[in-house]
């Protein structure tokens, strides 16, 4: 049952968050990294120094002493003491970053500037709801707005201590309590986030929140618009309304790309047949599950299982994109 007090649980529930990597960053003048997209939510808490980030598309930010970037889903970026500084490539100052290992990593000259604390989370991306993929590719909750919060700053002072020394069991310690610090980051974040993003509307509307979860939990069912409308509590008209309003679009495309995501990561690590994959994922027919999935990623699901097609590109302007069932019909 969608519980709007506690959202941030259901949205993280399938992710089955795991240690992945965790590394103390010793910061020198000149330092600078680039990170290309990584499978994994990373984060970024500066203790000493200044920072500046910039994305892929430009957009830049600065962190001071004490606050926390998120990076959800393992966004492209750049981070260094100023925004011309020429950045190392990650991969190759920590080339093996398993999960489980632990770095420190000296940048830049003498003297030296600052020090941050870094992590990579792994989660299971198949499980991912598609309102987490809403998410910004950067979050920043500030230090101001941590030390508003009565858990995270005891938290983020354990790390800084286990780390610093280096007692027994300090690897596991530490894994353990960057998943905490992503939590409760995330938690900080989705506070201040601004209202109108479509994750923020979702989370506060309870009506909407409740047919999310359903979708979510039994995407493989025959829904319809008229199932949909009744556990919200409203009309066929006004529900297939208020869900494109918040969540920005229809039911039924949102439940689709939902059913798709699942199908393609079994068709990518799985050797279960199309028909078998076609029927988890709520297609009465292997026939169904190939024109939906060409629709969406331009490919078949047997030219994704071929090597030289592993990496796909989705589209999001597909045809289908802007269409409804009528209110009886399965979505």
């Amino acid at each position: 049952m969608w519980d709007p007090d506690d959202a941030l649980s259901h949205l993280l529930r399938p992710l089955r968050l795991r240690g992945a990597y965790v590394s103390d960053w010793r910061l020198g003048r000149g330092w600078a990294v680039r990170g290309e997209p990584e499978p994994r939510a990373l984060l970024h808490h500066i203790r000493e120094g200044h920072a500046v980030i910039r994305l892929a598309n430009g957009e830049t930010d600065t962190l001071h002493p004490g606050d926390l970037a998120i990076f959800p889903r393992g966004a492209a970026h750049v981070i260094a003491e100023k925004d011309d500084a020429v950045p190392q490539q990650i991969d190759r100052l920590l080339p093996d970053r398993t999960p489980g290992s632990t770095d420190v990593l000296d940048l830049g000259t003498e003297p030296r500037t600052g020090s941050m604390l870094c992590a990579g989370l792994d989660y299971e991306a198949a499980g991912e709801y598609p309102l987490y993929r809403t998410l910004p590719d950067l979050l920043i909750v500030r230090a101001d707005a941590i030390e508003a919060d009565r858990t995270l700053p005891g938290i983020l002072a354990c790390l800084a201590i286990e780390l610093d020394e280096q007692r027994s069991s300090t690897r596991a310690v530490a894994l353990r309590l960057f998943e905490l610090i992503y939590i409760l980051g995330l938690r900080c974040a989705l506070k201040s986030m601004d209202q109108s993003a479509p994750i923020s509307r979702a989370l506060a509307h309870p009506a909407i929140g409740r047919v999310l979860i359903a979708m979510y939990e039994d995407f493989a069912r025959d829904w319809s618009i008229t199932d949909l409308a009744t556990i919200a509590g409203m009309s066929r008209a006004s529900f297939a309304a208020t869900f494109k309003k918040i969540v920005g679009e229809t039911p039924a495309r949102h439940l689709r790309r939902h059913r798709l995501a699942r199908a393609r990561d079994l068709i990518e690590t799985t050797n279960l047949s199309q028909e078998s994959i076609a029927k988890s994922v709520g297609y009465q027919s292997n026939v169904g599950l190939h024109l939906a999935f060409r629709t969406e990623f331009g490919l078949t699901p047997g030219a994704l299982r071929r090597p030289d097609n592993a990496r796909l590109h989705s589209r999001s302007d597909s045809p289908a994109a802007g269409t409804s069932p009528r209110s009886g019909e399965p979505l």
